[in-house]
């Protein structure tokens, strides 16, 4: 599970990224993100089948714990953070601190 990342969008965020940006991701963010559109986020969390995730708590001591709770996030592989990095929203490890 070390290899993973989450990437948070609350809506706003979501709105700003441009269909280009999303088309230059790895298909399975690409999945994720258009499932995640037009959704409330409320600290839920988008994992492509492809991702074996289970069972992460909570980190309310998260500097990001607030923005998160508004917020939806996407499991993505560690080997794509700089494709993701320089969108919108917040790249966190799976305990929600910073990762870049």
């Amino acid at each position: 599970m070390k290899e993973l990342l989450i990437w948070w969008t609350n809506q706003a965020d979501a709105e700003r990224i441009t269909k280009e940006q999303i088309e230059a991701l790895p298909e399975y963010i690409q999945s994720e993100f258009d499932s995640r559109v037009g959704r409330a986020g409320r600290g839920r969390l988008w994992v492509h089948e492809s991702i074996d995730l289970s069972g992460i708590e909570w980190n309310e001591k998260s500097p990001f714990s607030n923005y998160c709770l508004e917020s939806g996030g996407i499991v993505f592989r560690k080997e794509d953070l700089l494709k993701v990095r320089d969108l919108p929203g917040q790249c966190t490890d799976l305990q929600m601190m910073p990762c870049c």
